[in-house]
């Protein structure tokens, strides 16, 4: 039997926190509500159709799949209480928690959320592969089972408590792919009553449900009576009553509100308020301490000069960039250390070893040594390759043209005429998708945390814009052949290898320069205890306690 909470304390707990269009809550309420911004604002709260990172953040605290991640990154159990691989690698056995509810919601009989089945995970992902559904999670399941009319044979639930998944081939990294939010559960009555507004009104299983959301002011989510989950000494969880998220585009108002003690976190660096808040070496300053909790994790991102290699395109006529002596020339000329030090605060590592980041499993196994500051060698390697002062042009994001200024003095220091151009973050995905840029400044961030998830960047056949993440247009056929190896291999001393000598094929072809290992910055007010982070910047607040 379920426990039924009176229905008059989650509305007066709603109207408590929902009054009001904008950040001041009411204080002296005894309710414990978690508050923070999101300045980029949110979309969609439906995790089939979700874009952004700001949408996935929100959408975690309201959506469960079979599988998440840990702290260090396993693979762990969530709605799946266990699992089990076939030996061949081809067919995957999940058995579905008894307790899991989908949040009570008008879609249900009586309003009340029913008990999550395998069932529910087999609507989910074959509306996730369905072609009239514009998911972007549909690669996830590229592998799985089809017939040769190219329809999805392989999701299955062979009862209310089993679900299986036939892949075509072994994928070891298929497991990871899983605890993407895209694979999260949704019940059919939701999609059937809300339809294309179901990405206002979602309907999940996480810790926290849906109550309102005015877009572009503020989203309030309520703590999840019926959450499945126990902490260590059994007490349900979570322990706050509700979330609120504003959407102030002002990153400088919203470190306002935060000092005033109106959010309990601000996520990121701003311009605005880092030389306020931090010391040259990307400290909190000590004056701080007693007001907030300040938190630096790596991130599975690496940022990168990239370089379209294709000869046959245009923009490549004549362009010493298709001369990898110049490439590697760029390579050598930037000091990665000082770009992090004195251009980001020392929020980075620089790239030390290759394109795959610092945090990654796999990344301490790399024998590789990636490029050091050598403006010497960069200036006999312009000269090896006939360079003659030609001016080749940066294309950035606006939002990074004082790195890119830095970056652009380093180069001029070895004799590289260099142009900054920057633009709109529109007009820079559009050039490098149009081919009217052959150098540009771009970041790719893991959607899992397997290294085949950023070696892809450099297969053939993942060419942009239409087929995949090459921007550069990289080729070579011994890359291909080690990485379609590495999407089948299981035995880790062995993938090691591959990655060892896939970076040694992209440092000696240098089809991008690696810049930096991101890092995730939070600050937090100093009551705020339970927060859980990993290396994929995923915010869990359903163990997150605030203090009196």
């Amino acid at each position: 039997m379920r426990f039924m909470r009176p229905f008059f304390v989650v509305v007066a707990l709603s109207l408590v926190i929902s009054c009001g269009t904008g950040i001041e809550e009411d204080s002296n309420s005894d309710k414990t509500v978690f508050r923070y911004n999101e300045a980029v604002g949110i979309s969609k709260l439906d995790p089939s159709r979700t874009t952004s990172f700001e949408d996935i953040i929100a959408i975690g605290h309201l959506f469960e799949g079979l599988v998440t991640l840990d702290e260090n990154l396993e693979v762990v159990p969530a709605i799946a209480s266990s699992w089990e691989i076939s030996e061949d690698g081809k067919e995957y056995t999940f058995y579905i928690r008894r307790d899991v509810y989908f949040h009570d919601n008008p879609c249900f009989a009586a309003s009340e959320g029913r008990r999550v089945l395998a069932s529910d995970f087999e609507y989910s992902f074959f509306r996730i592969v369905d072609p009239n559904e514009p998911s972007p999670g549909k690669y996830i399941f590229e592998n799985v089972a089809k017939t040769e009319e190219s329809n999805f044979i392989g999701f299955k639930a062979i009862d209310d408590r089993t679900f299986k998944i036939y892949l075509s081939k072994p994928q070891p990294s298929f497991l990871q792919m899983l605890t993407l939010k895209h694979c999260s559960v949704v019940p059919h009555e939701a999609i059937d009553m809300y339809g294309e507004d179901f990405r206002t009104n979602p309907v999940g299983t996480g810790p926290f449900k849906f109550s309102f959301w005015n877009e572009d002011v503020k989203l309030v989510l309520l703590k999840n009576d019926e959450y499945w989950r126990r902490d260590e000494v059994g007490d349900t969880l979570p322990y706050l009553d509700a979330i609120t998220i504003t959407f102030l585009p002002d990153r400088h108002q919203e470190y306002m509100q935060f000092k005033k003690g109106k959010y309990e976190m601000m996520s990121g660096l701003d311009q605005s308020f880092q030389e306020t808040l931090l010391t040259d070496l990307g400290e909190l300053k000590p004056k701080f301490d007693s007001s907030m909790i300040f938190s630096k994790i790596p991130w599975l991102k690496t940022d990168y000069l990239g370089f379209l290699v294709d000869d046959a395109k245009p923009i490549n006529e004549n362009s010493p960039l298709t001369n990898k002596l110049v490439r590697k020339a760029v390579n050598y000329a930037l000091d990665r250390d000082e770009l992090v030090t004195y251009m980001r605060k020392n929020i980075g590592k620089g790239a030390a070893k290759g394109f795959l980041p610092k945090g990654m499993p796999g990344y301490d196994q790399l024998n590789v040594t990636g490029f050091d500051y050598n403006p010497d060698t960069a200036r006999t390697l312009l000269k090896k390759a006939g360079y003659n002062g030609e001016m080749v042009k940066l294309v950035v994001a606006n939002n990074y043209k004082q790195m890119c200024n830095y970056i652009q003095r380093k180069l001029r220091e070895v004799g590289l005429n260099v142009q900054v151009d920057a633009v709109s973050k529109s007009v820079h995905r559009k050039d490098m998708a149009t081919f009217q840029t052959n150098f540009f400044l771009k970041n790719w961030t893991a959607d899992f945390p397997d290294p085949t998830n950023f070696y892809q960047l450099f297969y053939s056949k993942n060419f942009a814009p239409d087929h995949g993440p090459n921007y550069t247009h990289f080729v070579n056929s011994e890359y291909d052949r080690l990485f379609e190896e590495l999407l089948a291999e299981s035995r880790d001393t062995v993938k090691w290898e591959i990655y060892d000598r896939l970076e040694s094929i992209l440092l000696d072809d240098a089809p991008v320069v690696p810049l930096f290992y991101d890092e995730t910055v939070r600050f937090f007010s100093n009551n705020v205890s339970g927060i859980k982070a990993n290396s994929m910047n995923q915010l869990d607040l359903s163990e997150v306690r605030l203090a009196d």
